[in-house]
């Protein structure tokens, strides 16, 4: 997309048009993830910007629907609202498959603004981005979508508990606790600043993570030796393996 010059109103209306298509949406999805989607898009068509041909939304729009509740209704997977508002971000940033192909490093252009801006800021406000948890942070309840007899005690909770359900409350747009609203926002906010940049400036890349190591060399001359270590086969998340560093080095003090 080429770069759009918004006023201060347009951008003002256009993140709260976001979170309001996307409330007013949740009755008929009651799903985060397409809901989401759609009141980005639609507050940005609004305003006369087409992020993409109305066609190829409504194509993106049914697979949406396998996004939501943390990934096919799983739960275990990300908030769909957070899915939406990044995969919204990463296609407004617009690597093209012919350019990752040349520099994977670009891939990192895409990401960092979602990270920053929805990620980070849902970790703050919710502890999670993940839709089971995330769920249970905000009321202590996060039943199995697929469960037949959890879905059942849901929509119960959902029928006297409105305002802290996640679907169908009818919160004020501007009220950040719902994911749906947070994301919207977000989203809507980082695409205001991203259209205002140049097609080019969108896929700068910190100095860190412009270049990547290079595979083969790295295969060829330090994977014989890490191997050798024993190293690649620690059955160890790297979380683990920073704690087990940090605690390490506290009782060496």
């Amino acid at each position: 997309m080429e770069k759009v010059e918004l006023s201060e109103e347009q951008r003002e209306r256009i993140i709260e048009n976001a979170c309001r298509f996307a409330l007013e949406a949740g009755r008929k999805y009651f799903a985060c993830a397409p809901r989401t989607f759609e009141g980005i898009c639609r507050a940005f068509r609004e305003e006369g910007i087409e992020l993409m041909p109305i066609e190829v939304e409504e194509a993106i729009h049914m697979g949406m629907m396998g996004l939501h509740g943390g990934t096919a209704a799983s739960g275990v997977g990300t908030c769909g609202a957070v899915s939406a508002a990044c995969f919204l971000i990463a296609y407004v940033v617009g690597l093209t498959r012919k350019e990752v192909m040349e520099n994977s490093a670009l891939g990192a252009a895409a990401s960092l603004p979602g990270i920053i801006n929805i990620v980070n800021r849902f970790e703050e406000e919710f502890g999670a981005i993940d839709c089971l948890r995330l769920r249970y942070n905000r009321t202590q309840r996060a039943f199995d979508f697929l469960d037949p007899d959890a879905r059942f005690w849901e929509m119960m909770f959902i029928v006297a508990e409105k305002d802290k359900c996640g679907m169908l409350s009818a919160r004020d747009p501007k009220e950040i606790d719902h994911p749906v609203v947070l994301a919207a926002r977000l989203g809507a906010e980082t695409i205001c600043e991203l259209l205002q940049m140049e097609p080019e400036e969108r896929k700068t890349v910190p100095p860190e993570l412009a270049r990547r190591p290079d595979m083969v060399e790295i295969e060829k001359k330090i994977a014989p030796i890490l191997r050798e270590m024993g190293y690649p086969n620690q059955k160890i998340s790297y979380r683990h393996r920073r704690a087990e560093k940090l605690g390490k080095y506290t009782r060496e003090l």
